[in-house]
């Protein structure tokens, strides 16, 4: 194989719109999924009072957005699905010279930047999104809606260049970097060479000299190989062959011998007409070298996953062979113990079990095989249980075997699956349509440092509910109330809490106060604001998400709003606050009522949570919560429901009491197969 760099690549221009029509624009018509990202561009353009669409990028089947418009100067907009960030530059970037512009997002962790020529113009933590964030049509140029079509009042009018996407969010030095270095960075979700492809309508292409490298991955035109013809008949003969290769679950090509894939004809692209190549073929893949579980569905192309596995099985055996599959529930259609044992019987050497329940992944390790049709233990001292995703997402964890219980493992049962220890982690017979299998830790294998919470039983998603529950309200929201004699406390110390205040009528906000007594220890030091006009309003930020000093009364400018949202930041010992509002008449401070529960009734009063709240939803495990962080009901004739799916066959209940005092010391149990009628469980059947 011949490669070139991509220097040999079109880099050095750039694309003119003119701004006159709907259809000059530029376009990539599949851009992948990604988890964050950066989106980069040089711009060059006369002031205009209008909207003005750089780019924007559309998952037409999801409805999702990404998308940057300017207007004037300074003013921007950058839409993120429904989420509208309103911008207002520090540098002008409409004034006929070249400026660099970048954003960058976390979309998970919700952090976004902004730059101009470096610079950090707009800072903000509350942008977040599931992962990973749909891509889908890229047009530049012209602004999109959630369908696809063009907004015809938005066409661009500048000079861009440059213009480039990246998978992963820049750090500020990066940011730095990329708008200083003479060296062009090409991007690795959107290279700028791309962008000259498909240009349509009155888009032109200049190219201009440049003395910089530029830093690409690899591309080589096929005219320029040595043989191309042949290459051309071979890329465009009528059969394509996968030749020794295995295509896994994961739609990629798995290589174990040295062989090679001939790629089939498409007679309409360019793979099967070289003419519509005139400016090359690019070929982008991701190649992970030397992979050991690499047909694994529970693990998938995660490198995180596979890291861990690697660090803890390292000091154990050599890390050059390669794991073969003996069991694979999807494989076989089911977890039945019987299949179990005569496919893994006899195996020779290390075995992992690999479970995923929900979202959530663990297993085991030996160094010998499991399966087997004799019931005993087997002694193992180099096993261990781990878990990568648990439910309080916490990093990959490895348990090691206790050094008394060498001889309890493994435990050899042709009735179940893989058996951990004295049911540790025990797989029963058919595992997917019942509840019999469990993990019930710290017999012979050693608990985690902290917990990381129960791994759930088969993926059940449970559904909680109960006649009645006892609520202490010494905290709860409507405590926020600038005189009460406690604050709102969250049940949970996190940056993703908030207090919502609606104050029943449109109202003028001008200053934010909040109060704290002086036997006070825990209050919220820094917060940011949002507001809202309607009840099915979308939240707006105050001013770019602004934090605010909770020690000082802060003035602000809130023309109008019904609805305030409080987020605080950071906190001294716990999130707890309280807080008043005024607005400004000639001259002086009106405080808006919020102490007054006749202007705004307690129900005025929402939040994430409060300190001692009880729901039934509580009596999932509250290890990390305030106060009771159970349910409690009020009363002792109460009864707690638990929905947990289809018909599932139970071996074992445990319950476990409030965080501190009063747990129940008895109950009695009824089950239900249609929730309409039940029936009292007796002890053996």
């Amino acid at each position: 194989m011949k490669v070139r760099t991509l220097r040999e690549r079109p880099w050095n221009y750039y694309l003119s719109f003119t701004g006159a029509q709907s259809q000059d624009l530029a376009s990539i018509p599949v851009v992948l999924d990604f988890e964050a990202l950066t989106v980069s561009w040089w711009m060059k353009g006369p002031l205009v009072q209008h909207w003005s669409a750089v780019f924007s990028l559309v998952n037409i089947p999801q409805g999702k957005t990404v998308a940057f418009s300017y207007n004037g100067d300074r003013q921007c907009q950058l839409t993120l699905d429904n989420d509208i960030k309103e911008i207002t530059s520090n540098h002008s970037f409409a004034d006929s010279n070249w400026h660099h512009v970048l954003l960058a997002w976390d979309v998970k962790n919700g952090v976004l930047r902004f730059y101009v020529d470096g610079k950090v113009e707009f800072n903000d933590q509350s942008t977040q999104h599931s992962v990973p964030f749909p891509g889908g049509h890229l047009i530049l140029g012209q602004s999109q809606n959630s369908s696809g079509s063009i907004n015809e009042s938005a066409s661009l009018n500048a000079d861009i260049k440059h213009f480039n996407m990246w998978q992963h969010m820049f750090t500020e030095q990066e940011a730095l970097k990329i708008y200083s270095d003479c060296n062009v960075q090409i991007g690795t979700l959107v290279p700028w060479p791309e962008m000259q492809v498909a240009l349509h309508g009155a888009v032109t292409r200049t190219e201009f000299n440049v003395s910089c490298l530029v830093k690409e991955k690899y591309h080589w035109p096929l005219t320029k190989l040595v043989n191309n013809r042949k290459l051309q008949e071979r890329i465009t003969s009528r059969e394509g062959s996968v030749s020794r290769w295995i295509f896994t679950n994961h739609g990629v090509l798995d290589r174990k011998n040295a062989e090679s894939a001939n790629l089939g004809s498409y007679s309409g692209e360019c793979l099967g007409n070289l003419d519509l190549c005139e400016n090359g073929l690019s070929f982008s893949f991701w190649m992970n070298y030397k992979v050991f579980f690499g047909d694994s569905q529970i693990l998938g192309l995660s490198d995180k996953y596979h890291n861990a596995l690697r660090g803890w099985l390292a000091p154990l055996m050599s890390m050059n062979g390669r794991w073969d599959r003996c069991y694979s529930t999807s494989e076989y259609g089911g977890f039945k113990a019987e299949t179990f044992h005569q496919k893994c019987n006899c195996k020779i050497g290390a075995t992992v079990t690999l479970v995923k329940v929900g979202n959530f992944v663990f297993g085991g390790f030996s160094d010998q095989r499991l399966g087997g049709n004799t019931a005993q233990y087997l002694w193992n001292r180099r096993s261990f249980l781990f878990s990568i995703v648990n439910p309080a997402g916490l990093e990959p964890v490895k348990l090691d075997i206790r050094p008394g219980k060498t001889d309890k493992a493994l435990w050899e049962d042709p009735q179940a699956g893989p058996v951990f220890g004295e049911n540790d982690l025990y797989i029963g017979d058919n595992a997917l349509q019942s509840a019999v299998s469990f993990s019930d830790l710290g017999h012979a294998y050693e608990l985690p440092n902290s917990s990381f919470g129960a791994v759930p039983s088969h993926g059940i998603n449970p559904k909680y509910s109960a006649s009645g529950t006892h609520q202490n309200t010494t905290n709860a929201p409507y405590r926020a109330r600038p005189s009460s004699p406690d604050p709102w406390c969250t049940m949970v110390d996190r940056v993703n809490q908030w207090l919502d205040i609606d104050l029943g009528s449109s109202q003028r906000i001008d200053q934010i106060e909040l109060k704290k007594d002086d036997s006070d220890t825990k209050y919220v030091l820094t917060y940011k604001v949002s507001h809202s006009l309607r009840i099915t309003g979308k939240y707006r930020p105050y001013n770019n998400s602004q934090v605010l000093d909770g020690q000082y009364p802060a003035s602000v400018n809130i023309s109008s709003a019904r609805f305030i949202r409080f987020h605080p930041v950071t906190w001294h010992e716990a999130i707890c606050m309280r807080v008043q509002l005024y607005k400004e008449e000639n001259s002086s401070l009106i405080d808006l009522g919020v102490d007054n529960s006749s202007v705004i009734p307690d129900s005025s009063f929402k939040a994430t949570s409060w300190q001692c709240m009880s729901t039934p939803y509580l009596a999932k495990d509250g290890t990390n919560r305030k106060c009771y962080g159970a349910w409690c009901g009020n009363g002792p004739s109460k009864w707690l429901q638990i929905d947990i799916g289809n018909g599932k066959e139970l071996t074992k209940i445990s319950t476990k009491g409030p965080n501190y005092g009063n747990p129940v010391p008895s109950y009695y149990l009824e089950y239900s197969l249609d929730g309409t009628t039940w029936h009292n469980y007796t002890q053996g059947g």
